[in-house]
Parts: structure tokens; sequence; C-alpha cells
């Protein structure tokens, strides 16, 4: 009995117990999730009567979100890759791919109609020759998704099958992704960070929630990134910047990570992105041609003046830019629908400028340490700097600050030792009456004796919370907060925003700490503990306040 005793508490004790309890949790946490994704679009009523609901049980797959995606890879399944901006092929397509006997018997709109309605552009009228795709100006029966021509051939795979299953397959590779996110974080921390707590933390993460239930991309943007940075920190910068190179289906992010790879002087791993990404785009133009990628950048730049002043775009978003336009824009009906715009672009861009300036500022004060820099508050600086500089997002674009956010904790060990602070009132008896006499008000004739030792008992320490902790956990339990206590719209005001901008200024505060050459560990104490006093001495040493 006491044999088994202690083989009990050996396996108790044992890492590879933890180990495989970590698997158990976070692959729950994966189900949990899945199932709350798989439900959270059942008998959406896409009517105007009470309890009317959907014939097959779920409208995730006729959102825009997947189903403007999905109708992109399937126009090119179908071989109208030419047509790719064509209203009135898009209209085609979608019809025959969403049929009317799925969706509520008393529908005000079809599925095919109310997704093109949330497509950009406008039909060409009745009669009229259909568009050339090579204008300058977004003409009537031009439009579609805001995505460039590469996100036809990501989603071709699932143009494969129904707008339904292809959603459902998108959900489960959202899974897929931020397993493969963990995998590749793991290997950053080199294995101090075990893989199933990174891919439950990328799953926790406020935005994954939003990309899984709505079948977006987010999940598939980090995976690149984090792939792409675990190579450029082990020294392969060429194929790091050829990972990252297939974030040309997001131009915007590939244009804020590529400015940080410039900024940083990342030389070959930048050429190597920007080489990938020409040929990516160049294979795709024998199957769309030119003039499509023409459509689309006059698509997107439609879709610029559309989001400084659509209501939905705004309160969903989550950059900088859109921040001030949710309380200086009037949204009321027939009113005037930006009334402060100077004030409002100024607000805006001032923000932008302030993050740039800083950034800039900081790589340059420590430029030796911005090229080396992969890891912890450096590291974490110039990839939330690059998040904080994206021209438009949404909320479940959250998503890939979390890869940031990571890098502040490849070294969790020195989490684990606490920084001490010792605040305590002196008694009259520790000093003696001479240095009692001296603090008297009147004039110093002497200067004052020795100060005698005060002993710091358990009475007068405090352990200092952790700032980066404090911030990260107060960001991952915003949405749930949101939503427990029903406080304002969930959507509305992004409180995820401020307080990734408050652990990016205490990023470039520990950053700017370092000494140049220096790599920080924190809570690690370099005078041996053989000579460490057992009481503070007033006069050789004073405790700081300090948070973090």
């Amino acid at each position: 009995m006491k044999k088994f005793g202690k083989l009990l508490m050996r396996l108790v004790l044992h890492s590879r117990t933890y180990y495989v309890l970590s698997w158990i949790a976070v692959l729950g946490i994966a189900a949990a999730i899945l199932y709350n994704a798989w439900i959270h679009f059942d008998n959406y009523p896409n009517s105007t009567k009470p309890g009317s609901q959907r014939r097959d049980g779920n409208d995730g797959h006729c959102m825009i979100d997947f189903g403007g995606q999905w109708l992109m890879g399937r126009m090119l399944y179908e071989g109208h890759g030419q047509r790719l901006y064509l209203r009135s092929q898009q209209r085609e397509v979608a019809e025959a791919a969403f049929p009317e006997q799925d969706q509520a018997p008393d529908a005000e709109k079809s599925d095919a109609e109310n997704l093109m309605d949330w497509l950009m552009g406008k039909d060409a009228p009745k009669g009229e020759e259909e568009p050339e795709h090579w204008q300058l100006e977004l003409a009537p029966g031009i439009g579609g998704q805001l995505y460039p021509p590469i996100n036809a051939f990501i989603n071709y795979p699932l143009a494969l099958f129904t707008p339904h299953v292809g959603y459902r397959i998108n959900q489960v590779l959202n899974l897929l992704f931020a397993f493969a996110a963990g995998l590749a974080a793991s290997r950053l921390a080199r294995g101090r960070v075990w893989w199933p707590i990174a891919a439950g933390f990328f799953l926790l993460f406020p935005g994954f929630s939003g990309t899984i239930n709505l079948g977006q991309n987010a999940a598939l943007t980090l995976a690149i990134l984090v792939w792409g940075w675990l190579l450029i920190s082990r020294g392969y910068s060429g194929a790091g910047g050829v990972v990252w190179a297939f974030l040309a289906f997001k131009p915007v992010w590939a244009a804020s990570f590529l400015f940080v790879l410039l900024l940083t002087r990342r030389w070959k791993t930048a050429l190597s992105m920007g080489a990938t990404a020409a040929t990516i785009i160049l294979a795709t133009v024998p199957f769309v041609g030119w003039h499509s990628w023409m459509a689309w950048f006059n698509v997107a730049r439609d879709a610029v003046r559309v989001y400084d002043m659509d209501e939905n775009w705004i309160f969903l978003s989550r950059d900088l830019l859109s921040i001030p336009r949710r309380w200086l824009l009037n949204f009321e009906e027939d009113a005037e629908r930006i009334p402060h715009p100077l004030l409002t672009a100024m607000i805006g861009w001032w923000s932008v400028v302030a993050v740039l300036e800083i950034t800039v500022r900081m790589t340059c004060l420590r430029k030796n340490q911005a090229v080396r820099a992969t890891d912890g508050a450096p590291a974490a600086f110039l990839l939330l700097s690059a998040w904080l500089l994206c021209f438009h997002f949404m909320y479940y674009d959250m998503l890939l600050a979390s890869l940031p956010v990571f890098l502040l904790f490849t070294e969790p060990r020195r989490y684990l030792i606490p920084r001490f602070v010792v605040l305590f009132f002196v008694n009259r008896r520790h000093l003696g009456r001479d240095l009692v006499d001296f603090y008297r008000p009147g004039l110093a004739t002497q200067a004052p004796p020795p100060v005698p030792a005060i002993p710091a008992t358990h009475r007068h320490i405090w352990v200092l919370n952790s700032l980066e902790m404090t911030l990260v956990l107060i960001l991952m339990l915003i949405p749930s907060a949101l939503h427990l206590f029903s406080i304002g719209n969930p959507y509305g005001t992004p409180w995820e925003t401020f307080v990734l901008l408050a652990l990016w200024l205490w990023c470039a505060w520990k950053w700017l700490r370092q000494r140049e050459g220096i790599k920080e560990v924190e809570g690690v104490v370099s005078r041996p503990a053989a000579q460490a006093p057992e009481t503070l001495d007033k006069a050789t040493e004073m405790p700081s306040l300090s948070v973090g």
C-alpha cells in the first residue's frame, strides 16, 4: 500500500500528467467553441415574422463574411475568373447556389438577393451593355467582395462543396489553424510553453469566436503570421518572408507587417516577402486577367469611402481611424452623416501618426535591438505597432494581436518570480531620541546619526502584480464581461483596442529601460543569496514602489 502511494504521488507530480491534462482541457475548450459556433446561427429568422425559421436550420453560410468569400471561389471554380467582379455573373452564380427553398418561407429577400445587397457596387441598368472591368471609376455593374482575386484561389477548395457544407468545413479549419498557430508558438517559446497551452491561448483570445462563428479567415491569417515569425526568429529570413507573402490575400495586413520588416532593416525577409507576393499576383493573371485586379482596386477604393460613413462597419471595426467616428458622426436617418468631418479625420489620423512616430523613434533609439528582437517586450512592441497601424479591420481581426501578446510570455518562469514592495511606518523606539529630535522643526545643526536597522516582516511586504498579465487578463475577460453584465453593445466601444494600446505603451517603456545589448530578464536577482540582507537599512537601501 505504501509503495502504491509513492507511485501515485509520482504520477500526480510528474510533468507528463499535467501535459496530458492540458491536452484534455484544450480539447474540451475547442469542442465547446466549435459547438457554440455550430449552433450560433441556428434557426436565424431572416424574416420579419416572429418565430419564423429557416428550413435548413442555419443561416451562417449566407452571411457576407463566409458567403461572399465562397462566392469568389465558386466563380473561379465555374470558370468565371475573368468576370470575377461582374455583379450580373455573381448574381447568377449566387441564385444557383442559394436555393430559396432553404430559407424562411416568408423571408423578405432571397439569400442571393441579400448577399448581393451586402457586396460592393450597384447593378447596371437593365438593357445596358456590361461595363468594362478596367474603368478608372467603379461603374454600375462592377462590385463584389473587398478581397483581391487571390482570395478566389484560397476559397477554391471550399467552393467544391455547397455553401452550407463549405461553411461547416471552414469552421473546422478555423480550429485546425488555431492548433497550427499554437504549435508554432510553442516552438517560438522553445518548449517553455506547451503546445496545448499556446493553442488554448489563441482559442480564448478575443476575435477567435467571431472568426469561427462567421466562417472568417482571421485564424488562417494568424497561422501565417506565427509560422512566418517562427522562421524569422530561427534565422530563416527568406523562408519567413515567403510565408508572410501569403498575407497578400489581405493587403492591409501585408502592408502593415511589411512596414515593420523595413523599419527593423530585415531586408532579406522584406525582399522575399515582396518578391513572393508579386509572383503570386502574376500567377493569378492567366486565370482572372489584369482587368479583375483593376476592378478590385476600384472596389477597394470605393469601400474606403463607405467605411468612413457606414454605421455597421464603424461599430464593428477596431482600428484607430474609426474610433472617433463612433461619437462624432450622426447616424440618425436622413441626418447629415459627417457633421464634423475635419475634427473626425484629425483625431483619427493624429492617433495613427502618434503610433507611427513613437514606433519609428523607439526603433531608431534601439536600432540594434530592433533588428535582433524576436520575443519579449521589443518584439511585442513592434508587432503591436503593425497591428495598430493597419488601415481598417473588423473585430474578429483582434485575433492577430495574439501573436505580439504571446511574445511577452515566451519565458513564463520569470512571471513566477515575485517582486516585493515594502512599506511600513517607523516606531519612535526604533529611531532613538537623537534622530527624533533631529526631525523636529528647526534649523539643522548636525548630521543625523546612522539609522538603526528596521526589520521587514510579513506584515510590511506586498507582492506586485505583473502589469502585462493584468492587462492581458482584462483583455481576455472583456467580451465575457460585456455579455454577462449586459454593459452596452459588445461590438460598440473598442475596449480591446484601448487595452492593447496600454499594453503597447508599457512594452515601449520596458524596452526603453533596457540597456543596449542587454536582454532584460525580469525578476532575476543579481546579488548572491548569501549576501542579501535580512533587514532593510534605511541608510543603505530603500525599497522602490514600481509596477511591473
